[in-house]
């Protein structure tokens, strides 16, 4: 199990890399060693009936119950218990839920003052033999690492169909993460996304602060310097990197992490807001650049630009609103030079069905995140249900899951389930289009994949 987190390459001493970075040499390997072995790292210990920890920074420590635990770790990344409460075992909530443990407990954040509420989680190994440890800030988002594990969730509905959950099961099948487990090392999630961190520019001082409460994975088995020499590795962004947000409400936390997280200048498109809040209408810029980061949400250290304009299959022009292909809005960029968004309601199918018939745009995609809307609409765009599970197959082909919402979306269904059925033990869920043989919906959920070419 990998105990280290890779949020922690900030403690290391060691400088990120520019544009031609090297592996890390003997002599920092060392270093890193050496800096681990005398600096005392404290680990929340929840319980030793779940192997599970999470290792946080100095000054941070566990409130459970009025005890406190405090754990050492060296540079072999063992630990060993320097201060121990009474309350130590089965202090913490354990649960297991579809080859999941988790461990629920608060933290006590002497920085900040507050007291917050964390979680660990432990994922068992999927059918790339590798499992997923995980440190999350409480309710800090919805999307997993790794592959859905829903073998142990199945609720009743009022009607079956054996057409529409063989959809569903594909849909899941497609959503398998098995190559990005195997070679991306971690992971960083918040709210619907999932990044594998190879594919990441080299990371800013807002990063590392993880000021949007994101949660770090690492896969299991992955020792503490090989994270450091990955990171190391990673590449500061200087204009070579772009991201393309399409679909932006009154928040876009994708563009505002890109632009301080990574440093990239993002572009953002939406031709339906027309409010006065958010980051289209006003300028969450400012005077910030890399001297003067931002240190909160709703900021942006890199510039942004603002587009009145949609995404589409078609280039065209409907009342006084403009659409353009994503071939349009990728001209000009090089190989795995983007990063891309979409949550367009429903209208993505045409545009990824034009995306996998054309090789050189998929190649210009480092990252690709979006919401899929598997509801049938009416109208002359309206594209059957096997098309689009056969596009999601496609496209965990061509790139590689890194990650979904599916997981977190069958759990809450799942939890609902069981709640009402305590009160009415004939209860069913409406039918919903598509689902899985389980029972669950797979209507509307988020995926994130990355470039197979970085694997």
């Amino acid at each position: 199990m990998a105990l280290l987190a890779v949020s922690l390459f900030a403690y290391s001493g060691l400088a990120i890399t520019d544009q031609s970075p090297q592996p890390l040499t003997n002599d920092e390997v060392k270093q890193v060693e050496e800096t681990y072995a005398r600096k005392k790292l404290v680990r929340r210990v929840m319980s030793q009936s779940v192997d599970a920890a999470a290792l946080v920074a100095n000054k941070e420590k566990e409130v459970t119950q009025g005890s406190e635990t405090e754990v050492e770790i060296n540079a072999q990344g063992e630990s060993e218990v320097t201060k121990a409460g009474e309350a130590e075992v089965g202090a913490a909530e354990v649960l297991m839920v579809a080859g999941e443990a988790r461990s629920e407990y608060n933290i006590f954040r002497e920085k900040a003052g507050v007291q917050m509420k964390f979680r660990s989680v432990t994922v068992n190994a999927d059918a790339s033999g590798m499992g997923l440890f995980c440190e999350e800030e409480y309710n800090s988002g919805y999307s997993r690492p790794g592959s859905p594990h829903l073998q142990n969730l199945a609720i009743e509905i009022d009607k079956n169909d054996d057409a529409v959950s063989a959809h569903g099961d594909r849909l899941v099948k497609a959503a398998d993460a098995a190559d990005a487990m195997k070679a991306c090392e971690s992971f960083f999630s918040f709210g619907d996304y999932t990044w594998c961190n190879k594919a990441m520019p080299a990371e800013s001082e807002y990063a590392r602060r993880n000021v949007w409460g994101g949660k770090s994975c690492n896969v299991t088995g992955v020792a503490p310097t090989q994270l450091l020499e990955t990171t190391s590795r990673r590449a500061l962004n200087t204009g070579q990197f772009q991201g393309l947000s399409f679909g932006i409400e009154e928040l876009d936390p994708w563009s505002e992490l890109m632009s301080s997280m990574f440093f990239l200048h993002t572009r953002l498109f939406d031709c339906y807001v027309s409010g006065k809040n958010g980051p289209m209408p006003n300028d969450w810029h400012g005077t910030h650049d890399r001297e003067h980061e931002c240190k909160e949400t709703r900021c942006y250290t890199e510039p942004y630009e603002v587009t009145r304009e949609c995404l589409s299959n078609k280039e065209k022009t409907e009342g006084k609103r403009t659409f353009k292909t994503l071939n349009a809005y990728l001209n000009g960029r090089g190989p795995l030079s983007t990063y891309v968004k979409m949550d367009i309601e429903g209208s993505e199918w045409h545009v990824l069905q034009d995306l996998l018939n054309n090789d050189e745009d998929m190649a210009k995609i480092r990252t690709l995140d979006m919401e899929v809307h598997l509801t049938m609409s009416a109208g002359e765009d309206q594209m059957p249900m096997e098309t689009r599970v056969s596009v999601m197959e496609k496209l965990a082909q061509k790139f590689s899951v890194t990650g979904s919402t599916i997981q977190l979306v069958a759990e809450s269904v799942h939890e609902e389930f069981t709640k009402l059925r305590k009160t009415d033990p004939t209860w069913k869920k409406r039918f919903e289009l598509p689902h899985t043989s389980g029972g669950l919906p797979l209507n509307q959920y988020c995926i994130s994949f990355v470039n197979r070419a970085l694997l």
